[in-house]
């Protein structure tokens, strides 16, 4: 998670597609969706990323649960800014992430994951007072 994050800040795009798993057995869901079912789908939706914007992600409360040899789970909170070439900021979320990582003959990527942005009707609290 941690070289994933600073690829992020170098936008090093071409190698954030790299950790990416090119097994058939891919999947990355996002909002309770499949959204890539192949690592190339990941790497084309980074190529559309228009020139100039930098994405950065940041990760909070990373949990890495060992499984297996060569397998793990992480789990953190995100954060994602767009910023255009001067600067400023071009949109923001932030969310939660699940991901299984793989170890492969070319290093750890990302087999499979989920990830959801915080929605304002999901914080705490946000029950009392609504109509059953």
């Amino acid at each position: 998670m941690a070289e994933l994050e600073r690829l992020w800040a170098r936008a090093a795009l071409d190698s954030v597609g790299a950790l990416y798993s090119t097994s058939d057995s891919f999947r990355f869901y996002e909002e309770g969706r499949l959204r890539y079912s192949s690592s190339e789908g990941v790497r084309e939706a980074l190529a559309e990323i228009p020139a100039g914007i930098h994405l950065t992600t940041v990760y909070d409360d990373v949990q890495v649960l060992p499984l297996a040899a060569g397998r793990a789970l992480a789990n953190a909170t995100f954060r994602t800014e767009a910023r255009d070439p001067d600067g400023a900021t071009v949109f923001s979320f932030e969310g939660a992430v699940t991901v299984l990582w793989v170890r492969e003959a070319d290093g750890w990527r990302i087999a499979s994951g989920h990830s959801s942005t915080v929605r304002p009707e999901s914080r705490s609290g946000d029950w009392e007072g609504r109509d059953p």
